[in-house]
C-alpha cells in the first residue's frame, strides 16, 4: 500500500546554507537561450551553482555566452543564478548513455562524467 520514487527522488539541489534549488527550473530558463543547447546545473552542498553548458554551435565565444547567462540570471531569483560555468565539447546526443529514450537528459550520468570540470569552478 506504499508509493515508492525511484527515478528523480534526490534531483533536489540543497546549497550549503541549506536553500533547495530545483534545477530544472534553472535548466529550463538556459535552454530559452538561443545558444544554449543543453544546460546541467550543479551544486549539492556547495555555496552556489555553476553549470555545464552545451552550445548550439561548436566553437560559440565565451565571452557572449558569459553574457547571455548573465542576462538570463537577472530574471532568476538570487540562489538559483549560475556563478560560472564549463562549456561541453560535444553534444551530450552523442554519446548514448547521457540522454533517454524520451530526449531527458540522465543528470546522473552526467555530472559523473563531468564531476572533475564541475568541482574545479569551485576552486578558481
Amino acid at each position: 500500500g506504499y508509493l515508492y520514487i525511484n527515478g528523480r527522488l534526490k534531483e533536489l539541489i540543497v546549497l550549503a546554507n541549506a536553500i533547495k534549488v530545483h534545477p530544472s527550473i534553472v535548466e529550463k530558463k538556459m535552454e530559452t537561450s538561443q545558444l544554449v543547447k543543453h544546460c546541467v546545473v550543479y551544486g549539492d552542498e556547495h555555496p552556489f551553482l555553476v553549470a555545464l553548458i552545451v552550445p548550439v554551435k561548436a566553437q560559440e565565444d565565451r565571452l557572449v555566452l558569459k553574457e547571455e547567462i548573465a542576462r538570463i540570471n537577472q530574471l532568476l531569483k538570487p540562489h538559483e543564478r549560475v556563478i560560472k560555468f564549463f562549456i561541453a565539447s560535444e553534444s551530450f546526443f552523442q554519446n548514448g548513455n547521457r540522454v533517454s529514450s524520451q530526449d531527458k537528459l540522465h543528470r546522473k550520468r552526467i555530472i559523473e562524467e563531468y564531476r572533475t570540470e564541475l568541482e574545479n569552478l569551485y576552486l578558481n
